[in-house]
């Protein structure tokens, strides 16, 4: 990302998948502050990734690690909304900055009603708690109109990438294309 910047390529923001293991280690929050700080990048360029069953884990410890990680600028999101144990609560509890609607769902809404309702009422949660919602798995142009249409304009999936090495990554950035739609990195980037 730094590279990216030096080079005049304007960036995107980056989302980090984090997993359990991770995160439970006391020192999560010091550690992703050094990372970012030793790469001369800022925290509000990335979205950490988390999974409903990672916030199940002793839940007060991880409102508190939230919290720390939202004071340093970091962005965060609820992963595959909907599939797991989808408590109404965490919405409420959870220091949240965005929803991901899992790709379940996205695949049929434009065509099966309940899927549909899923998607649409996933929307309004999120419009009404004041946070970004993102749709995973959109691999068609009707999908992508049907979620635009519907108050979803952050989509991700094959329909404008597959996943990318970070150099692929430049190119498509240096194109002037990366702009317009949410890529996912592979590990290799």
């Amino acid at each position: 990302m730094r590279a990216w910047a030096d080079a005049g390529i304007e960036t995107v923001d980056v989302s980090v998948n984090l997993a359990s293991p991770s995160f439970l280690q006391s020192d999560i929050v010091d550690r992703l502050v050094g990372i970012v700080q030793r790469a001369g990048v800022a925290p509000q360029q990335f979205v950490l990734e988390l999974t409903e069953s990672l916030l199940m884990v002793d839940s007060e410890r991880t409102i508190g690690v939230l919290d720390r990680l939202r004071e340093q600028g970091f962005g965060l999101s609820l992963d595959d909304f909907g599939t797991g144990y989808s408590s109404l609560s965490y919405l409420k509890r959870f220091p949240l900055d965005e929803l991901k609607i899992d790709r379940s769902f996205v695949t049929d809404a434009s065509g099966d009603s309940k899927d549909a309702a899923i998607v649409l009422s996933i929307i309004e949660l999120g419009r009404r708690f004041g946070m970004r919602v993102v749709a995973e798995g959109v691999e068609t142009g009707e999908q992508a109109s049907f979620l635009l249409v519907n108050g979803c304009p952050v989509q991700q999936g094959f329909l404008f990438s597959r996943p990318l090495p970070a150099e692929d990554f430049s190119v498509l950035l240096r194109s002037g294309h990366g702009h317009d739609f949410r890529c996912q990195l592979t590990a290799a980037g």
